[in-house]
């Protein structure tokens, strides 16, 4: 018998082929396509399956692009966002988690009506109509928990169950409701039909791992502090000096106003340390290594008293309404009049100098730019 090569056995739905599949139907008024081949095949596809359907097809070629014709780039942002303002004022925040979705709505800065109560009752409901919307566009299924505005009279609460349950019903995943509990809250069950939205335009992030949040410097701080205290205890007599590289942020608090931090940190070890800050380094990455005091000074370039630097200025972390600070080559420069220039460059003249910090003041002149020295 001749052997046979490779056949296909199966070939999967294009994503417009799976869309006429599950979202085209007689419900849709009107299904609008910008590429010439898809539109063919979709003509092809409902010649038999649903001919009626047809007239209800357009091809879009107008020379404006299409999302950008019917403002789809800011609706799929907003399916992205956890917060969703609504016409009223008032706003919603979607967290999901590996167990549930909550949605929490809040007045925000919706203030009309008549009085209070009357306020609650027309957030909710605005709010009612968004969330089966929301859930809709983001494909949000399993357990979703939405905490409404605290609704005292049972007519607005029979309202707002109302206008959840009809909103829902456009949705063609399988949804079940459950009346609003004493607290003010509704659970829905939605059947889960594919990946979110948001899973399938977004990456976990690399430096939170999906959590939203990062250390803050100050916690950064202190972990590095604690890490050097303990790797003090096994270093080599012959490595008397610390360099610790981290952002900008953590070495700030790090070192301390006008270095009193850092100063204490190398009473404490009884050996130098050296902090430099790196514009490269994310918040929650850090590096400590031990040498000798003696190859640290050969390689670090040495900065003295009253030498002119440049820097880039700004807003200080331990004094963020008042104090600023600037950066040149990792060494943290306190300023005494740096809050005009924050965001840019600067020339700047080092007052006292020490091993991860200086004092300075900005100059009056501004650099010039880089293109025109030397003319």
């Amino acid at each position: 018998m001749a052997a046979r090569g490779p056949t296909l056995l199966h070939r999967d739905l294009t994503i417009v082929s799976k869309a006429i599949r599950d979202l085209f139907g007689s419900d849709v008024e009107r299904l609008i396509i910008d590429d010439p081949d898809e539109y063919q095949k979709i003509h092809e596809a409902l010649q038999s399956a649903s001919p009626h359907l047809r007239q209800r097809i357009q091809l879009y070629t107008d020379r404006v692009p299409i999302f950008t014709q019917f403002g789809l780039e800011p609706e799929i942002e907003r399916s992205l966002q956890r917060r969703v303002w609504l016409k009223s004022g008032g706003h919603l925040i979607i967290d999901v988690t590996e167990a549930l979705t909550v949605v929490d709505v809040n007045t925000g800065k919706f203030t009309g009506g008549a009085n209070l109560a009357e306020t609650i009752a027309k957030t909710n409901v605005e709010a009612a109509a968004e969330i089966a919307r929301q859930l809709r566009l983001r494909d949000i299924g399993g357990i979703i928990i939405i905490d409404f505005i605290d609704m005292s009279s049972v007519k607005d609460r029979q309202q707002v169950l109302q206008t959840l349950e009809t909103a829902f019903r456009r949705d063609k995943a399988r949804t079940r409701i459950s009346p609003i509990s004493p607290l003010g809250l509704v659970e829905v069950t939605r059947k889960r039909t594919a990946e979110t939205v948001a899973d399938f335009l977004s990456d976990t992030c690399d430096y939170c791992g999906g959590r939203g949040t990062i250390p803050s410097p100050e916690t950064m701080a202190m972990t590095i502090e604690r890490e050097i205290l303990a790797a003090a205890l096994d270093i080599s007599p012959l490595k008397d000096a610390l360099v610790v590289r981290c952002s900008p942020a953590t070495a700030e608090v790090l070192i301390g106003e006008e270095g009193a931090n850092v100063d204490h940190l190398e009473q404490r070890l009884r050996m130098a340390v050296y902090i430099r800050g790196e514009t490269t380094m994310a918040v929650d990455k850090y590096e400590i290594r031990a040498k000798p005091m003696i190859e640290i000074e050969r390689a670090i370039p040495a900065l003295r008293h009253d030498q002119i630097v440049e820097g880039k200025v700004t807003a200080s972390r331990l004094q963020p309404d008042t104090g600023a600070v600037a950066w040149t080559d990792g060494i943290l420069i306190s300023l005494d009049n740096g809050r005009r220039l924050i965001g840019q460059q600067a020339r700047i003249r080092l007052g006292t100098v020490k091993r991860s910090w200086s004092s300075g003041a900005l100059l009056n002149e501004r650099p010039e730019p880089a293109g025109r020295r030397g003319r």
